[in-house]
């Protein structure tokens, strides 16, 4: 853990340092909470409790109240024996010595897990944080956007009005970005037939109840292709035109409701090696058309882009290409070699797919950021723009405390890499609530990636400490 722990998770660390088992306890004052307690209770053998005495240095408690805080949880309905209860006690000011006494006053006792959600500090009593997210993003600098990913058509999302309350937001989002209803399955299902309803239901949402720039997403990629494309039996110039054609029709008929386009996602190939093969294999796309479609691509979105008078950015977006690398190279050079070529390519989205724990430091983040911008301006003099694309940042369950500090650190650093890189334009959270993550289906076992939660159906959601860490990543508050 790092020496200089951020406000909001000193506490905590210091907590961790002071006992090498420590149960974590919130108190309570009035209407101030820095995060909750959830307490478990089933009924099991008769077993001795003892009191148990942990110290910690908390900032729950403000140091001008003089007074002892004293909380009693007591077990709800469907015990029927003797109610122990948990009673916690706490004076002031900081550091507070914090007592948990358990009690039981029969033969049958019950046994208390302890597990603790840690919740971000750094919002109002009513639990509005004012600014939010979108807000900080627009202080770095003007025009930056702080987004999110909304999988609507396809799932609840559009019609919950929990999570509409958050994505509508325009202080926490003015960017949405569609998961899926954009992508080749859904916009043409069959050959030469073309079905707009999905993409246009959610640039309605997307512009419901405020104004939100869209990033959509995608024209071209290995994935999520309809069979017709997969199975047909072509030759590289008629996939070519059925490739040029798609492109041309999606970007005439959404025009520049769209901020960007990513044109080509995810091209390039895991493990290569420098010098080697720098493309994957086994799509479509390479099979039939060769690694050229991706230059083939560019050219036909930056010639519809021209011949149309868009200001659409085009994009080339793909994961792994964070940090310093092989597959970070290979995307430097096809920018340099578009651009060189005379092909528009306006930006790169570093989509940003993290573990707890494996995220690029700020410092290299930042770095492998202002290469792409450079390398590009070798040719033009003109910047490429980066964007962070599809940020969330996954953890192993059950999540621990000290994966939501760590979390809390990563989230911060990947903000604040956007944040003091000149040509970064934004963020975008491959969505932000858990509750319509991809995660757990595409990765079992792994979750809570998300910086919003839903304790329990019918409340509201909760933003978890990894907020605080995207907020102080957007005031760089983040240590490097």
């Amino acid at each position: 853990m790092r020496a200089a722990a951020l406000a909001g998770a000193a506490a905590l660390i210091a907590g961790a340092a002071a006992a090498p088992a420590p149960q974590d306890i919130s108190v309570v004052n009035n209407a101030k909470v820095t995060n909750t307690l959830t307490t478990t209770y089933t009924k099991t053998k008769t077993v001795k409790e003892t009191a148990v005495s942990i110290t910690t240095t908390t900032k729950t408690i403000t140091a001008t109240d003089k007074t002892i805080q004293t909380i009693t949880t007591t077990i709800g309905s469907g015990y029927t024996g003797v109610l122990p209860t948990v009673t916690v006690t706490a004076s002031c000011p900081a550091p507070t010595t914090v007592t948990v006494t358990r009690t039981t006053g029969s033969s049958t006792s019950v046994a208390t897990t302890l597990t603790t959600t840690l919740l971000a500090q750094q919002v109002s009593p009513t639990g509005h944080a004012n600014p939010g997210l979108a807000d900080l993003a627009a202080k770095v600098r003007d025009g930056i956007y702080f987004g999110t990913a909304v999988d609507y058509p396809g799932t609840n999302a559009g019609n919950d009005p929990i999570y509409l309350n958050v994505a509508q937001d325009n202080h926490e989002f003015n960017q949405w970005t569609p998961a899926n209803t954009m992508k080749y399955f859904a916009t043409e299902p069959q050959n030469g037939v073309f079905d707009f309803s999905g993409g246009d239901a959610f640039m309605a949402l997307a512009s419901k109840n405020g104004t939100r720039r869209v990033r959509c997403h995608n024209l071209i990629w290995h994935s999520q292709v309809p069979d017709w494309v997969n199975n047909g039996n072509w030759t590289a110039d008629s996939l070519t035109a059925v490739m040029e054609r798609h492109i041309e029709r999606l970007m005439l008929h959404w025009g520049d409701q769209c901020l960007h386009w990513d044109v080509v996602n995810e091209a390039l190939a895991d493990g290569a090696t420098p010098g080697g093969n720098p493309w994957r294999t086994g799509s479509v796309w390479q099979r039939f058309i060769g690694p050229t479609f991706v230059e083939k691509a560019f050219r036909k979105a930056s010639q519809v882009k021209r011949d149309n008078n868009l200001t659409v950015g085009l994009y080339y977006n793909d994961y792994s290409i964070e940090w310093p690398g092989t597959k970070t190279t290979n995307a430097a050079i096809l920018a340099y070699n578009l651009t060189q070529a005379g092909i528009a390519i306006d930006g790169i989205g570093a989509q940003s797919h993290f573990t707890i724990g494996g995220s690029p430091p700020v410092r290299t983040f930042m770095d492998t950021l202002a290469n792409y911008t450079n390398k590009v301006n070798q040719v033009t003099g003109k910047n490429l723009d980066v964007a962070i694309t599809e940020l969330d940042i996954r953890g192993t369950l059950p999540i621990s405390r000290e994966q939501q500090i760590q979390q809390f650190y990563d989230y911060g650093n990947a903000t604040q890499a956007c944040a003091l890189t000149q040509g970064c334009v934004g963020i975008t959270l491959w969505d932000f609530d858990d509750t319509y993550s991809w995660i757990p289906y595409t990765f079992p076992g792994q979750g809570w990636a998300h910086p919003w939660f839903l304790p329990a159906n019918g409340t509201e959601l909760v933003k978890k400490i990894a907020y605080d860490g995207i907020r102080n990543g957007l005031t760089n508050g983040t240590a490097l």
